[in-house]
């Protein structure tokens, strides 16, 4: 668990920073009233008395900042009876997740590494990259395309504390995607 500083008694257990440093995920654990605290600071406009910008997390001694403006989408919960810390709620914040809700050919997969297969992270990373294809992709595509993209770097991991790891799907603009696709089918690499 990391601290987050100047806020008593909440801790992160995961952050997700993508190529440029910004927040692309970020999971606190707390009691209820901080964490309540901690979002309505964060929600209010810069000019009112008492917002708050950004949030410092301290990672292992390296400081991660980031502002209540990268991370658009938030959740609150109560951690289970079965939880380790009796009464502690959970508070995540994120970027838009859900490749659906991407209009620019760009989305993100959240995985736990140490639970995740191969075969269930290709299958969640497929299913992004079919979302957020402006071109309709076949399902039999799915192994050799995963290759592709990798290797093309439409597929990138991102850098990540705690355990949630994650990656970024950015598929080249229509045109590029569709000459690449074409290229593909021509040259026998992809069959109809």
């Amino acid at each position: 668990m990391y601290r987050v500083k100047g806020f008593f008694g909440i801790f992160c257990d995961a952050v997700v920073k993508d190529q440029f440093g910004q927040a692309v995920f970020v999971s606190l654990i707390g009691n209820d009233s901080s964490l309540q605290e901690l979002a309505a600071k964060l929600s209010l406009s810069p000019s009112t008395e008492g917002s708050i910008q950004s949030v410092t997390i301290d990672c292992d001694g390296e400081d991660f900042t980031f502002s209540a403006s990268q991370l658009s989408q938030k959740n609150a919960q109560r951690l289970p009876e079965s939880a380790r810390f009796k009464g502690l709620h959970a508070f995540w914040s994120s970027k838009k997740l859900h490749p659906q809700f991407a209009d620019d050919g760009c989305g993100y997969v959240l995985f736990n590494p140490i639970t995740e297969t191969d075969k269930s992270l290709n299958l969640k990373l497929w299913n992004a990259i079919r979302q957020v294809s402006k071109i309709p992709l076949l399902d039999k595509w799915q192994s050799l395309f995963l290759q592709i993209a990798k290797e093309r770097e439409w597929v990138k991991e991102l850098e990540a504390r705690g355990k949630v790891n994650a990656l970024e799907v950015c598929l080249p603009p229509f045109e590029e995607l569709a000459d690449a696709i074409s290229h593909l089918v021509v040259s026998g690499t992809l069959t109809k």
